[in-house]
């Protein structure tokens, strides 16, 4: 009977040492409640695409439709030297992202990311210059979201995340050529569902790395161009719009803080 006694003394006493520990150690670990998220998402990553767009205006008894698809990775810088949605470097555009833990494993908070671009290029033939600018302009991508941390291990866990991300862009082109100088500028925006449940590895605490696959689908886009040819102090321009759609997805990877 006494050492049936000891014995359930020692497991309580064990019981009451390792309870409160791992409640300590539990409450620093990723996801709990009260904490602030700071990352940097889509880092390097694979990228799919296709894009979809249709001229609307000025109307036409046959609207042009023009469809373009690629592949992409990139380390540290998404997209190509351009801005111009042919490149679709909107989506592969590194961004900061700031999340809050509301209750234990539930998060909101948003993402934001910036895009510049511009460059130019000059020929000389026949003693005649040409200058092209390359397309230089801005996008922007705003991406408000929430999602949910599966904390499996002190080191792996699952941040299933999701929102609606918000896209803009503006490029602008001028070559010149003798005594003619044809100015482009174009702009697009779009409204996509985007979707990035991240493998979150935590080899030391309030730090992680995150890793796992992504989609953006579209669900509205629109896009602009005014095309402006100047000869001899006369300009002509001529402005045709449409509709615009691109969808992405691949594999992307990030780092994290939370604190």
């Amino acid at each position: 009977m006494l050492r049936t006694t000891l014995s359930a003394a020692m497991a309580l006493t064990l019981l009451a040492v390792v309870e409160p520990a791992k409640a300590q150690a539990g409450g620093a670990g990723f996801g709990n409640s009260g904490q602030f998220i700071v990352s940097a998402d889509r880092l390097m990553g694979l990228y799919v695409w296709s894009q979809k767009s249709e001229q609307t205006s000025p109307p036409l008894m046959n609207p042009t439709t023009t469809t373009l698809s690629g592949t992409g990775f990139n380390f540290l810088w998404g997209g190509d030297t351009g801005v111009g949605s042919q490149n679709a470097p909107v989506y592969s555009i590194p961004r900061l992202a700031f999340d809050y833990v509301v209750i234990p494993g539930l998060t909101v908070g948003a993402s934001i990311g910036y895009l510049h671009r511009g460059g130019s290029s000059e020929t000389t033939r026949n003693n005649v210059t040409t200058t092209v600018d390359t397309p230089s302009g801005n996008g922007l991508l705003l991406l408000p979201r929430a999602g949910y941390i599966f904390d499996f291990t002190p080191l792996l866990g699952v941040w299933a995340r999701g929102g609606f991300t918000y896209y803009w862009a503006k490029a602008t082109t001028t070559n010149t050529a003798g005594m003619t100088t044809t100015s482009t500028k174009n702009s697009f925006d779009g409204l996509a569902l985007s979707l990035d449940p991240q493998l979150v590895i935590t080899p030391v605490p309030h730090f992680g790395i995150t890793v796992g696959p992504m989609l953006d689908l579209p669900l509205a886009g629109s896009s602009k161009q005014e095309q402006t040819i100047t000869t001899g102090g006369a300009s002509v321009t001529t402005t045709t719009e449409g509709t615009f759609k691109l969808t992405n997805w691949g594999l992307t990877a990030g780092i994290l803080g939370y604190f």
